[in-house]
């Protein structure tokens, strides 16, 4: 199961977005992104089963998916919303766990 959260800045004099999402699975994982539809690439080697992406901007749209050595999970999106908002869950993914 893969959790997804677009999180606006919690103060306008310091700007800074970022998601977050978890997954479960067996050690050690591969995190995938693309932006607005481009290419997958890899961002990140953990051995976590969450991850926090601070490398985002507004109003991009930014997909993942994580894979270990028996496969891959299922993919899923956030879009940063612009200013302050409460923290949105965006998008729930389930069915792809990695194991």
């Amino acid at each position: 199961m893969c959790l997804i959260t677009a999180c606006p800045p919690e103060s306008q004099a310091k700007p800074q977005h970022y998601v977050v999402f978890n997954w479960q699975g067996t050690q050690p994982f591969v995190i995938y992104r693309n932006v607005n539809g481009g290419a997958f690439t890899p961002i990140a080697n953990v051995i976590t089963t969450s991850y926090t992406d601070n490398n985002v901007s507004v109003s991009k749209k930014y997909c993942y998916y994580v894979k270990n050595q028996y496969g891959q999970s299922n993919t899923a999106c956030a879009t940063i919303p612009n200013g302050p908002q409460l923290q949105t869950v965006i998008g729930t993914v389930s069915g792809g766990t990695v194991e």
